[in-house]
């Protein structure tokens, strides 16, 4: 074998190569994708529970992670609405006539 033909060959090779690990990292992408999603749900479902008072009509939940909401009442049956702005839930309804205690759960 000469070395023109030994060069061509590995060339080859190299083309090969190249050409497998090209396709790897596309394959990569959608596992990558699929993992961060996994990653930023939380383990366990996160809740927070507050009291709104007589009068209110909003509460601010802090440092809540991404993922659906569930909003949870004890004493209240009128309208509200939910509201994320960043890590804050904002959960809006009408002026409480009494005290009701609100408990979120994220998944």
């Amino acid at each position: 074998m000469t070395i023109e033909q030994r060069i061509s060959n590995l060339e080859s090779r190299l083309d090969s190569i190249q050409e497998s690990f090209i396709q790897s990292q596309r394959n990569a992408v959608e596992v990558t994708a699929k993992a961060d999603v996994g990653y930023n749900k939380p383990d366990a479902p996160y809740t927070d529970t507050q009291t709104a008072y007589y009068g209110e009509s909003e509460k601010v939940f802090y440092g809540v992670p991404q993922g659906n909401v569930t909003v949870f009442w004890d004493n209240y049956n009128g309208d509200y609405a939910v509201e994320r702005i960043a890590d804050r839930i904002v959960v809006s309804f009408d002026a409480l006539t009494d005290n009701a205690t609100i408990s979120i759960m994220i998944q």
